[in-house]
């Protein structure tokens, strides 16, 4: 509501917005569906941290020409939109083998009957 007390008027979308919105779309599900394949196959073993899962993948076609931090921030995005899906949830902290902090690990969340 505005200072009148009157709802205003929702803005039409405007084509460009819509287009941009559906390339973000299909990104984030990329990502995602990437981060979601190396955490089932790195959680075999281990349960990573952000870092370590982007260190493992160092070198893959889907991360290729990324730096370090793109690297970590593409692995870290893509943990948040698969938490926010309910398909990874943190497990426990520990120390983490590539920074020496201690951070949240992670793993696929287990599917529930």
């Amino acid at each position: 509501m505005d200072m009148t007390g009157s709802i205003p008027r929702r803005q039409a979308v405007t084509d460009t917005s819509a287009e941009a919105y559906r390339t973000e779309a299909a990104k984030i599900q990329h990502r995602a569906r990437f981060v979601f394949l190396w955490l089932e196959s790195f959680s075999v073993c281990a349960s990573p941290t952000s870092a370590e899962l982007a260190k493992a993948v160092e070198g893959f076609a889907a991360v290729e020409g990324m730096d370090a931090t793109q690297r970590l921030l593409y692995v870290r995005r893509g943990l948040s939109d698969l938490k926010a899906k309910g398909k990874a949830e943190h497990a426990q902290p520990r120390i983490c083998t590539v920074s020496g902090r201690r951070c949240e690990t992670w793993i696929v969340t287990p599917e529930r009957p």
